[in-house]
């Protein structure tokens, strides 16, 4: 995933070694770049010539993860939840030092969370995934419910070594989802 980007930019590296070292103490909106910086052995400059901030850093982890997953999701036009989350697992424990970082500083309304979720156009979900007899508000309303119990799901998963494979993290959650909103009701 970012391995190119640290091998193409060691300073980075540096960086977000060193943050991740400053997050065992404080947050990373109460970190300095002169304490990053001076953790890391990297310049001032160096910090500004790549980042403004050091939660732009944690983004930009983020946005790597987000990237990484969009790019291993299947093409079909169709996917299952199962397999959908099966691949974002997959991808996560692949990349799991990345993904513990990033998942142990978001929530599940956090703006990296909320794009997990996107990756997959919500018109699939809309037309195939739902019982029929909710509305358009509805669904919206069952997919945030349903992408937040995912999210601390995979959440959990990650943060706390569950030893169950990408595979039976897929079709557990389509199993739990399946309890009464969606199309294929098996109580």
């Amino acid at each position: 995933m970012a391995d190119n980007k640290e091998k193409a930019h060691p300073a980075k590296k540096k960086l977000t070694d060193a943050l991740v070292e400053l997050m065992q103490k404080k947050a990373v909106g109460e970190m300095t770049v002169s304490e990053l910086c001076r953790l890391a052995s990297v310049n001032r400059s160096t910090f500004y010539r790549y980042y403004g901030c050091p939660r732009d850093i944690l983004t930009e982890k983020e946005n790597d993860l987000l990237d990484g997953m969009q790019r291993s999701l299947k093409t079909e036009k169709s996917i299952s939840l199962s397999s959908q989350v099966e691949q974002i697992c997959r991808y996560l424990k692949k990349n799991q030092k990345d993904a513990v970082l990033v998942f142990q500083h978001n929530s599940a309304d956090s703006h990296f969370a909320q794009n997990l979720f996107r990756l997959r156009r919500h018109e699939q979900v809309h037309d195939s995934f739902f019982r029929k007899e909710y509305d358009e508000k509805e669904q919206e309303l069952l997919l945030a419910f349903l992408a937040g119990g995912i999210y601390h799901m995979i959440r959990h998963w990650l943060m706390h070594d569950v030893p169950e494979t990408p595979e039976e993290m897929g079709q557990f959650a389509e199993k739990a989802a399946g309890r009464g909103w969606l199309e294929k009701e098996k109580i």
